[in-house]
């Protein structure tokens, strides 16, 4: 099957929307046939860039997804626990010690990161 799409390239600052996996069930009727991606907005802002596409069984599509990506996104998650424990952490001292540390805001601030990971994911 081959692939035919066209989108215009119109790079604003480097934004980027958010990825989206739309799954085309395809049958053998479909085989040699071309297939055409139409996107359409309703705004300019989008940078108009469409990810790869992907030919295949549904759960060996995930599996590539997942094997690609799966790595820093589960990274992200660990980063989140993490800060989420030093934050609580960082509480509970403050209540015993009555004094404020430094680890409560390293918390904060890392929490933002680890948000900014999984929202840059592309699962």
């Amino acid at each position: 099957m081959r692939t035919q799409y066209s989108t215009k390239d119109t790079r604003i600052a480097d934004k980027n929307s958010a990825s989206r996996y739309i799954f085309c069930p395809t049958t053998y009727k479909d085989a040699g046939k071309t297939l055409r991606i139409e996107l359409t907005t309703y705004t300019s802002n989008y940078s108009g860039i469409v990810n790869e596409v992907y030919c295949g069984n549904k759960a060996d599509i995930w599996q590539n997804i997942y094997n690609t990506y799966g790595i820093s996104t589960f990274i992200a998650f660990c980063i989140l626990f993490t800060d989420i424990a030093s934050i609580l952490f960082g509480i509970a001292l403050k209540h015993v010690f009555h004094a404020t540390f430094d680890m409560e805001y390293f918390g904060w601030c890392m929490i933002l990161g680890s948000i900014w990971m999984l929202g840059e994911s592309k699962i």
